[in-house]
């Protein structure tokens, strides 16, 4: 018996507790006891089996820290053993601990295809194979859906903690036979050693995570040691998201417009417009180095709105001054269908008295993969408007052909690397050539893109190219200076019999 209720009773106070009582057979009770004294050294009680309440608070607290899908130890599970391992490190007791976080790549795939019976009997052939690469000091743990968490003991160099990671890395990538079929996964691994790389359970997962990032972004497949780098990639990161949430509020983001021309009709038709952020501190920032931050935090539906909302005033301004200017502009895949929806487009249309045919809406092939009914709904509701679909970058996708067939395409713009490297003989001219060609026969308009010499021109002009746009003619001009480009390209142009 294990008395929890300590004498002597010097008052008259009642005194309770707990006794955990074990008989012959082993199994153990709890009693719950609650005495009061009454004189002559006597005293007297009442007394609760409780059993069943301990039992239950024992399954709540290991409930708590356990992943009830594979039984391992779930977030709270492991951010405990981690504490207790750190607590081991700075008492000296531990010579290191490594953190090797693995994230299966495209898991999502496997629920989406095939259901998530089948992926939750994965996730436990994942949990087998894991528990079989590590000793049993150390602790496997699932942090989320797809993301594992491995914590060795006593590892204190990289090469203990690769051994580890290779035999992890072989084991899950042996075929998955779900259904009778075989299905292959692979990991981003990331690994944070302690104290290293960290001396707290937040920092050391944190860390880990980068790494997991890092390799991710790399395409998956490998592992990825923690370097301090990353960290300062990770705050530059953090610091250039806050800017982008507030760039629009405070007026930074702008549009520069790239002259558009008919090489036939020798005038400037229009313009791409191309955003650009007016940063405080960085200055003119490019769409490169930050469209895809704002398409991984869903900023991009904001900025997409304001974009649509700029061209339109800025067509209107110009049909006021007598301008009848086409405005082109990218849509990302993030926008559709809802952050640039049909209504939207409509209702924005209405509101400026802006011709939908003088919008043109520039999709990549990538945009088309990513869903390709809801991109084919969405580009028909748009298209039903009266607003033109241009398909950019034409000639580098692997599909391009069958979407002039399954999507409302209007114009097909030639990407700029192909008219760049044009010679009088090279392979480059010819595939300009077929594709000028190929949108003839189909009754497309094409747009060149990099036209950069006035020999550039003459040659896209005798293929029967329609439209070009390049640094030959303009750069991307902010709208301060379009009027007087325009004025230049017109006299660029004209015949030389009229000059």
């Amino acid at each position: 018996m294990t008395p929890l209720i300590e004498g002597p009773f010097v008052d008259d106070t009642a005194h309770a507790g707990d006794v955990c009582l074990h008989d012959a057979g082993g199994q153990r009770r709890w009693l719950n006891m609650v005495l009061s004294p009454i004189g002559d050294g006597l005293l007297q009680g009442v007394v609760h089996d409780v059993s069943t309440l301990k039992e239950a608070e024992a399954l709540a607290r290991r409930q708590a820290i356990t992943d009830p899908l594979t039984g391992l130890a779930n977030r709270h599970g492991i951010e405990q053993r981690l504490r207790d391992g750190v607590a081991s490190l700075a008492q000296g007791q531990s010579s290191g601990l490594a953190l090797v976080m693995v994230d299966l790549d495209g898991f999502s795939k496997v629920n989406e295809g095939i259901g998530l019976p089948a992926g939750d009997e994965v996730l436990r052939v994942v949990t087998s194979r894991l528990l079989s690469c590590v000793k049993e000091s150390d602790t496997v743990a699932r942090l989320a859906a797809d993301i594992f968490v491995v914590m060795l003991q006593n590892v204190s160099r990289s090469a203990t903690a690769l051994k580890v990671v290779g035999r992890i890395v072989n084991l899950l990538r042996q075929p998955y036979l779900v259904e009778g079929s075989p299905i292959v996964l692979h990991a981003s691994i990331g690994i944070a050693l302690a104290p290293n790389d960290g001396e707290d359970v937040p920092t050391l997962l944190r860390h880990a995570e980068l790494a997991v990032d890092k390799a991710k972004a790399a395409g998956g497949d490998t592992h990825v040691f923690f370097d301090p780098t990353l960290s300062r990639i990770a705050e530059h990161r953090r610091q250039l998201e806050k800017d982008l949430r507030q760039a629009l509020h405070k007026e930074e983001f702008v549009l520069f417009y790239q002259p558009v021309v008919d090489l036939h009709a020798r005038r400037l038709v229009g313009a791409e417009a191309l955003i650009r952020w007016r940063h405080p501190e960085r200055g003119l920032v490019s769409p490169d180095a930050f469209i895809p931050l704002a398409e991984q935090t869903g900023i991009i539906d904001e900025i997409g709105l304001w974009v649509f909302d700029s061209v339109c005033r800025q067509i209107s301004a110009w049909r006021a001054a007598g301008h009848d200017y086409r405005i082109s502009f990218n849509v990302s895949g993030r926008q559709i269908p809802d952050g640039l929806s049909p209504e939207i487009l409509a209702e924005t249309l209405r509101r400026y008295a802006v011709p939908p045919q003088s919008i043109a809406l520039e999709i990549t092939e990538g945009v088309l993969l990513a869903d390709v009914d809801q991109a084919r709904a969405w580009l028909d509701a748009a298209h039903g408007l009266g607003m033109r679909v241009y398909l950019d970058d034409f000639g580098t996708g692997y599909s391009s052909l069958s979407y002039l067939k399954r999507f409302p395409v209007d114009t097909l713009k030639v990407d700029k690397s192909f008219v760049l490297d044009m010679h009088d003989d090279g392979n480059e001219r010819t595939l300009v050539e077929a594709i000028i060609a190929m949108g003839r026969s189909l009754g497309l308009d094409v747009v060149a893109e990099g036209v950069e010499s006035a020999a550039h021109a003459d040659l896209l002009r005798h293929m029967g190219c329609h439209y070009a746009q390049g640094y030959h003619f303009a750069r991307p001009l902010p709208v301060a200076e379009f009027e007087a480009a325009a004025g230049h390209i017109a006299a660029q142009l004209a015949p030389a019999a009229a000059r």
